[in-house]
């Protein structure tokens, strides 16, 4: 009876021991949910979460459109504009009820459509199978279809608000003529036949023989520093193009020598310019080549329909902007230091 209190407290060490181990155990498991749970969200808008994988999307789209307009600092370069594009999408979405604006039979139609559309795109053929690279990015089917439904509400709310916009045609052409003005090296083109060589001794002297009657395409070949049938093109009878745009040459370098070669008419000759480079030059002009105007004035207005929205779009577009803008003041925006630390 004696070692009946040993055993007594041995069992309670051992009960105290799985108590403590169980105890250490929920704690850990507590802390890895906790953490698991802080990485689950990009940032808030008035405590309202933004889950991480919508910006994993939009992060990892922005990513692919700058390395193919050959940005390699692109990983860095898309994480502000990702999670701008994240908060809009919030903002827009908490702004719906508001502004009476619900998703129709006909947008659930398009988002089936989109989610079939993204998951094709999003699927990798591997060795082992397909890869739904959507799912991995943190996404269930549910939440995914959230994503899209909200995404596409976002496109309702900016029809609703861009419809309150008019543009006048005064509005228009103020704004056309300011287009031409600021496009005025790129509404035309400037041909010429160009010579240029190293010294003033040099280009006086090739001048005179030109004006003494020898021709200038024959001065053009056997002297210019930059001729080279090499790189010149070809037109479809097998000739050389020799007349080459003012822009493309030295002259460009010099705001008011190009202003000076705009101002010329076909047939004139330059006078020796000193060039940027240190070189002289002088060329002579041989086609003037204008947009169509009416072809550009339809561009300014409408948009080429698809990169370009035209005139009126960007006047809805800075519409819907300045929305945004006002509805970013008056919220409570904050990051996950967790995520973008």
């Amino acid at each position: 009876m004696a070692k009946k209190p040993r055993a007594n407290n041995q069992n309670a060490t051992i009960r105290n021991v799985v108590i403590i181990f169980s105890a250490l155990v929920i704690i850990g498991a507590t802390a890895l949910i906790w953490n698991n749970r802080s990485l689950s969200y990009a940032g808030t808008i008035d405590n309202h979460r933004l889950p991480v994988e919508q910006f994993n999307f939009i992060y990892n789209g922005l990513v692919d459109q700058l390395w193919e307009a050959g940005n390699f600092n692109a990983e860095a370069d898309a994480v502000d504009p990702a999670w701008d594009e994240l908060v809009n999408l919030h903002l827009t979405v908490i702004q719906a009820s508001e502004l009476g604006v619900t998703l129709t039979d006909e947008d659930r139609e398009q988002i089936d459509f989109l989610i079939d559309w993204y998951t094709d795109m999003y699927t990798v053929d591997t060795p082992h199978g397909p890869v739904n690279i959507i799912h991995n990015m943190g996404f269930t089917n549910a939440s995914f279809r959230r994503f899209v439904e909200q995404m596409v509400l976002q496109e309702r709310v900016f029809t609703h608000l861009s419809g309150n916009v008019s543009v006048s045609e005064d509005d228009f052409q103020v704004a056309f003529e300011e287009f031409l003005d600021e496009h005025y090296f790129d509404i035309k083109s400037v041909m010429v036949n160009y010579i240029e060589v190293e010294t003033l001794s040099e280009a006086s002297s090739l001048l005179a023989r030109f004006v003494t009657g020898e021709d200038f395409l024959d001065l053009m070949r056997a002297h210019s520093l930059f001729y080279d049938t090499d790189f010149l093109p070809i037109d479809e009878d097998g000739n050389f193009i020799e007349q080459i745009d003012i822009r493309m040459t030295s002259v460009a370098m010099d705001f008011e020598q190009l202003a000076m070669a705009y101002a010329m008419e076909v047939g004139n000759i330059s006078e020796i310019i000193e060039l940027v480079n240190g070189n002289f030059a002088f060329f002579e002009v041989t086609d003037i080549e204008h947009l169509e105007m009416e072809m550009l004035e339809d561009f300014f207005r409408f948009g080429d329909g698809f990169q370009d929205m035209g005139f009126e779009g960007r006047a809805r577009a800075d519409y819907f902007n300045n929305r945004l803008l006002i509805w970013r003041e008056a919220a409570n925006i904050s990051q996950n230091t967790r995520i973008f630390n």
